[in-house]
């Protein structure tokens, strides 16, 4: 979707919430990147209302974290 969407095929997202975008930081990190470049112009989520500010893409970010600091644990077990 990322190759796509760096092609210009796409630029923007439609997603059911923010935690379906990444399964990581480095992928979260990707897509507040490409809203930084202005190659993903907006993201739209049924559950989550998203603004592209510095605010909005903290909020973006912490989803693609939880899943990380959730899941380690589990994995360690």
């Amino acid at each position: 979707m990322l190759e796509d969407i760096r092609r210009g095929k796409y630029d923007g997202i439609l997603a059911w919430h923010p935690d379906r975008l990444a399964r990581n930081m480095k992928g979260g990190g990707e897509i507040i990147d490409l809203l930084d470049k202005e190659i993903i112009k907006d993201l739209k989520f049924k559950s989550f209302t998203f603004t592209n500010d510095p605010s909005g893409k903290m909020l973006l970010g912490i989803p693609s974290f939880c899943p990380k600091s959730i899941l380690t644990p589990l994995v360690r077990m």
